[in-house]
């Protein structure tokens, strides 16, 4: 079990639904926000250990979003969930101050197993 508190920004509300209810089963404390404005306002109110970002979001994407965090000098890691061919989008991630990636798993209660290997490797 992860004893970290993550923000996850998801604007897919299957996707965000099967992640927090993976995350409700595994008791891992977690909010979740529709879109990369919603993550920034998140962010500033309330502390995280990480932040699970989609890049491909309405009104603002992910890569957009991390670029303000960063600006706000917040220093939260930021891992991109998505889906996007991470070759073609590495330098871009790099950029916006993202710390990692994860891409979309065909099984997505696999995500609680991927991001414990990553607290380890940060520990």
């Amino acid at each position: 079990m992860l004893s970290y508190k993550i923000l996850v920004a998801e604007d897919d509300a299957f996707t965000a639904q099967i992640i927090s209810n993976t995350f409700d089963i595994l008791g891992i404390e977690h909010t979740v926000v529709h879109n990369g404005e919603e993550a920034l306002k998140e962010i500033t109110y309330d502390f995280y250990d990480l932040v699970l970002m989609d890049i491909q979001m309405h009104i603002l994407d992910g890569i957009s979003a991390s670029k303000r965090m960063r600006k706000l000098s917040n220093t939260t890691p930021i891992i991109a969930f998505t889906s996007c061919n991470f070759e073609e989008i590495k330098h871009e991630l790099k950029a916006a101050g993202i710390n990692n990636f994860l891409g979309k798993p065909s099984k997505l209660n696999q995500l609680p197993f991927q991001l414990l290997k990553y607290f380890k490797q940060v520990a």
